[in-house]
């Protein structure tokens, strides 16, 4: 797809493809496609969606596993998008995913909306379930170099490095999002989170949930 999506790239050329996810009722977009962009391992295009009967100010992402069927459309003249306002949003973002819009239709986020979403998020690395202290640190010490060299996100930095007491903690400023709870849960037990206190709830609900579906025991569906 990113071959064929090439030359309406450089050439400002509207297409339109297949997106099962939405769109109208044959599963179509119409887009202007501005730019590519990845983020684990996938690649997403960005571009300016024709809404056919409005006019509506609207910029949206589409994964490019999900496209298919793109073809050329001369019915829409095309539409550049606000790249600087949507790298300003995603800054304080983890990956990539659609902005609601607005009761005007206009889903480019303001400054306002940016503050209102951000997170500021404190975790530690959590003490290993071993009564072998010379284990546990080395744990925790693993655990330590994955996170730091792997930030969550960009804002990521360290508020505690005790080496001494092999404490570790971690502060990141980031807007609350699916990809953010992802990303913190994938660590497992190897990370307790601090704050905010719903976001700590959020995990222990998830962990009640995991808890309870391993608890039970397979019954055979024959």
């Amino acid at each position: 797809n990113i071959v064929l999506l090439y030359r309406p790239l450089m050439d400002n050329e509207v297409v339109k493809f297949c997106y099962p996810l939405k769109r109208d009722k044959n599963n179509v977009a119409t887009v202007s496609p501005y730019c590519i962009k990845t983020f684990n391992g996938k690649w997403y295009l960005f571009g300016y969606e024709h809404i056919i009967g409005g006019n509506i100010n609207k910029w949206d992402i589409y994964d490019l596993n999900l496209i298919s069927d793109i073809k050329e459309c001369n019915d829409f003249k095309f539409r550049p998008i606000e790249l600087k306002e949507i790298n300003r949003y995603y800054e304080s973002q983890v990956g990539f995913f659609p902005v609601t819009p607005n009761s005007k239709g206009n889903n480019y986020p303001t400054q306002e909306d940016i503050d209102a979403n951000i997170w500021e998020v404190r975790f530690r690395i959590a003490d290993p379930e071993t009564n072998d202290e010379e284990e546990r640190k080395q744990l925790k010490y693993k655990w330590y170099w994955y996170i730091k060299n792997n930030p969550i996100h960009g804002s990521q930095i360290e508020t505690v490095e005790d080496h001494s007491r092999s404490e570790y903690e971690f502060c990141l400023k980031v807007g609350d999002s699916p990809n953010l709870f992802n990303r913190l849960r994938r660590r497992g037990s190897e990370i307790e989170i601090l704050e905010p206190q719903a976001l700590r709830d959020r995990m222990k609900e998830e962990s009640r949930k995991l808890y309870n579906l391993y608890n039970k025991k397979i019954t055979s569906n024959e």
